[in-house]
């Protein structure tokens, strides 16, 4: 059982890796480990769970035979590397660069360029990544959501063509989509996608009507 986060640090110093992904204007990080020994990732999704850092559950890593867990939501690996730091050594740096990202006191190009730096020094293994997003975390969600959001209202003001309204009364009515399914696929809002479907419902009995008489 895992008792320490000294214990805890040195797993990691060893067998632990800060993950991270470019996703526009903000880059998503995770703590992760991997292990060919299920239960113990289990003795240590346990501790985490106990010191309130929520984990994702311990899954096998794509075809092979290790197990693999992560720590990918912001509070908590925010949470886990601050306590994991006093007790690092070789990835002491790693996490310190995690936790100024996330706390908002760098941007993503000067995360990205100290991870590229340990890739170059030989203390991280892996590729060097493109240069980083200009913004902060906090600013690079900003950005993300204003700019969906502007999509979104881009959207609500274009008329939909003929072909894309009968795609989307199909995947509605025949495929049995749900419109959280249908927003993703088409990028138009629940209301917009159910203000169409009943617009085409509408049209369809009057046509119905007027075929009668």
């Amino acid at each position: 059982m895992y008792h320490s986060w000294s214990t805890v640090s040195g797993y990691f110093d060893g067998d632990g890796t800060v993950e991270f992904s470019i996703r526009g204007f903000r880059i998503e990080t995770r703590l992760a480990f991997d292990e060919n020994w299920e239960p113990q990732l289990n003795q240590l999704r346990r501790f985490l769970l106990e010191h309130d850092v929520i984990p994702g559950r311990v899954r096998r890593k794509g075809s092979s035979r290790t197990w693999h867990v992560v720590v990918s939501k912001r509070s908590s690996v925010i949470r886990m590397a601050r306590a994991m730091i006093p007790y690092t050594m070789k990835k002491r740096r790693e996490l310190q660069a995690v936790v100024n990202y996330l706390a908002g006191r760098t941007t993503g190009a000067e995360f990205v360029r100290e991870m590229n730096r340990d890739v170059r020094i030989g203390e991280r293994i892996g590729k060097l990544r493109k240069e980083g997003p200009p913004y902060t975390h906090l600013d690079g969600v900003k950005r993300s959501r204003y700019l969906a959001e502007l999509k979104r209202r881009r959207k609500r003001t274009t008329a939909m063509s003929k072909h894309e309204v009968e795609q989307i009364i199909r995947d509605r009515m025949v495929r049995g989509l749900k419109f959280s399914e249908l927003s993703s696929k088409y990028g138009y809002s629940r209301w917009v996608l159910r203000r169409v479907l009943r617009q085409a419902a509408r049209v369809k009995l009057a046509r119905t009507m007027s075929g009668r008489a």
